[in-house]
């Protein structure tokens, strides 16, 4: 009886919530300074994310897909509605802490190590996660389409296999090849040594200082503490490497590198290299 009334009252919430939005919305902005570009305190308890809605869905999809699933600190969900046809709306729990991004430089090397270990922990929890359905395939949490900035900015997929996606992978450089005798060459080249085994594995896809809120508590390496993890919007089954190859494609070249090459990127140093190799070709054939 309990889940039924809950679930009216929280509709009963989202509601009124919704009708009072553009009033706690314009109330945010004289109380509230912005947190990210795109994300804003909405009230004492709550925080309002602005997004395409292609990938809004998906990203609360992820993010109470991971609470049910890991241990990982993640913002509770409360709604998520598009505003239009373009535009919408997620609304999730506040979480009192420091992004990592700010406080870096303040931070002692054993409390970095403390936050890059933590990290790791979480990785492995996405990681041991089973995949539901037929393993192997390629997509959104529920095996929807998915979304990667670093490749392209719109939903791909779902692919049944590696293989799939890896063929897809190379057809977004079909321009260049169809200019270039030689890029084609490469294309083929590279394609060969695309392994097509890796396990499929549940991707944060932006693990980035941004992302990262922490407390500090002192000055010893216990007295940091990451209190949440957030932007799923990314998140999606794919290729083991996938969280390396996106650390290592949006990681500043300092200390934050260094540690996580030792503690995340360790072991996929090959198919980093290829994604490389790929990333000289989207420049202008030559």
């Amino acid at each position: 009886m309990f889940g039924p009334i809950q679930r009216a009252y929280t509709l009963i919430c989202n509601h009124i919530r919704r009708l009072l939005f553009p009033f706690l919305l314009k109330r945010a902005r004289r109380l509230y300074p912005r947190i990210q570009h795109h994300v804003r305190r909405l009230t004492k308890s709550t925080v309002a994310k602005t997004a395409p809605v292609y990938g809004l869905f998906f990203e609360a999809e992820a993010m109470r897909f991971v609470a049910e699933h890991t241990s990982i600190p993640v913002p509770k969900i409360y709604d998520v509605w598009a505003a239009n046809d373009k535009f919408g709306y997620l609304v999730m729990e506040y979480i009192e802490g420091d992004r990592l991004d700010k406080k870096w430089r303040s931070l002692t090397h054993d409390q970095k190590v403390t936050v890059m270990r933590t990290l790791r922990g979480y990785v492995d929890q996405l990681h041991a996660v089973q995949q539901p359905g037929n393993v192997g395939w390629i997509g959104s949490v529920s095996g929807q389409a998915c979304l990667d900035l670093a490749l392209i900015d719109a939903l791909s997929g779902p692919f049944a296999n590696e293989e799939e996606y890896n063929d897809w992978r190379i057809s977004l450089f079909s321009w260049y090849a169809n200019e270039s005798p030689k890029v084609k060459h490469q294309l083929d080249d590279i394609r060969q040594q695309m392994r097509h085994d890796h396990r499929i594995v549940l991707t944060h896809g932006d693990i980035a200082r941004n992302n990262v809120l922490i407390r500090v508590d002192g000055g010893g390496p216990g007295d940091v503490s990451v209190v949440a993890l957030v932007d799923w919007g990314q998140t999606a089954w794919r290729p083991e490497y996938w969280e390396a190859r996106k650390f290592y494609w949006v990681a500043p070249r300092n200390d934050w590198f260094s540690l996580g090459q030792e503690l995340l990127l360790s072991g996929y140093q090959k198919e980093i290299e290829i994604e490389e190799r790929l990333l000289l070709i989207s420049g202008p054939p030559r």
